[in-house]
């Protein structure tokens, strides 16, 4: 035995220094670990009281689910964090939607200064006022819960901005669930011993991750090592795959991509977007509804090597196969508002001209350059909107 192990150490030692030598050891890898870990409160689930689903997620009595209210950057209702402001004559701009209006919110906030002329041009109301941008966007929100948050929270809005399209017809919290139900709620309530277990064995593969990402950011040997970088993304690609395969047991996501329930997915969009209208003409305040872009969408974007790899992830996703049919249907419901005069718009083919990388990942999301895209296409329609009234 004691032969085996030095034999191993010798071959792990040896190969050490050739990778060291061929690949002139990068000490930067070591950066990885520590702005991973810096983020831990966002990446790694812990136990929170009684639901030990995450810190990152409380239940909520209105939106059921929120962030959990002790996370930097968030609000006492368990929302983003946008900009405060306490002032009267202020014009109040409310971002509602996943994680792309949240994402999109935030750019708001940080490119204000850079984007400030042309929001004052497009929001005409607003032009003699200061701008406060408002987030009310958490990822995973999907119709009616941006409806819910508006109506609760929207109060002392001047606009309102929505910004939809994946989640209203990719989540769902599971076929023993209503398709209006918050998409974790199978994961924040009704917590059997069943679901309890398997809940466990999520947290003990994230806890793991974490303890290894933290040796390797806290020891130069570790951080720095080649051969211990490939063990770690291995090791991480395991629990990814690992926690997607326990989740998708908790919510047994089969039957949830049949052709009704895509339709009642869909519907509870249009629906809900309505009654959000409604509300929002009643309070006097001007709501826009904006369908996102998605990377899934056929002849939505001349794709880079970086995006068809993104693609290539889950090729195999029956529930990434069907977007591009579950658009046609929001493009149905996008005609329906706007004879019903809602001031919806469908942004799904903004990015059809680009060629270069604008997606971060196989979901939705986009970088800084397809942000700007994003707020020039959705300002430029609130302008004109404006012009025309």
């Amino acid at each position: 035995m004691k032969y085996f192990l030095l034999l191993f150490v010798t071959l792990v030692t040896l190969g050490e220094v050739f990778l060291r030598v061929a690949i002139k050891g990068d000490e930067s890898l070591q950066v990885y670990y520590k702005k991973r870990l810096s983020k831990s409160d966002e990446v790694f689930i812990e136990k929170s009281g009684e639901f030990p689903y995450s810190t990152y997620f409380s239940p909520s009595p209105f939106l059921g689910v929120t962030y959990n209210k002790n996370l930097k950057g968030v609000k006492s209702h368990g929302l983003t964090k946008g900009e405060d402001d306490a002032r009267l004559n202020l014009c109040r701009v409310g971002i509602f939607g996943g994680s792309v209006a949240e994402q999109f919110g935030k750019y708001l906030v940080k490119y204000k200064r850079k984007n400030l002329e042309a929001m004052k041009e497009a929001l005409r109301p607003c032009a003699d006022r200061k701008i406060i941008i408002e987030i009310f966007s958490e990822g995973s929100f999907k119709q009616p819960q941006q409806y819910i948050a508006f109506s609760t929270l929207g109060h002392n809005l001047d606009m309102a901005i929505n910004l939809d399209g994946f989640n209203e017809i990719f989540l769902d919290p599971g076929i023993h669930y209503p398709a209006y139900f918050p998409y974790l709620v199978s994961e924040m309530y009704y917590l059997n011993e069943e679901k309890l277990a398997i809940l466990k064995k999520i947290k003990s593969t994230l806890l793991l991750e974490k303890r290894l990402t933290k040796l390797m950011a806290d020891n130069p040997t570790f951080g720095g090592s080649h051969l211990l970088n490939l063990f770690f993304k291995s090791m991480e690609r395991w629990s990814h795959q690992r926690r997607r395969k326990l989740r998708r047991t908790i919510r047994r996501r089969r039957d949830v991509n049949s052709t009704e329930r895509i339709k009642e997915r869909a519907n509870t969009w249009e629906r809900y977007t309505r009654l959000q209208g409604i509300i929002g003409k009643s309070q006097g305040i001007d709501s826009f509804y904006f369908i996102q872009p998605n990377i899934h969408v056929k002849g939505s974007k001349i794709l880079s090597n970086k995006e068809e790899e993104l693609l290539e992830l889950d090729k195999l996703n029956e529930g990434f196969k069907s977007i591009d049919h579950s658009y046609r249907l929001l493009r149905k419901s996008v005609e329906k508002l706007k004879n019903e005069d809602v001031t919806v718009y469908n942004l799904e083919l903004i990015f059809k001209d680009t060629k270069k990388t604008l997606y971060t990942d196989n979901c939705c999301h986009v970088n800084v350059q397809g942000n700007d895209i994003l707020f020039r296409e959705i300002f430029n329609r609130i302008n004109t909107y404006y012009k025309r009234k």
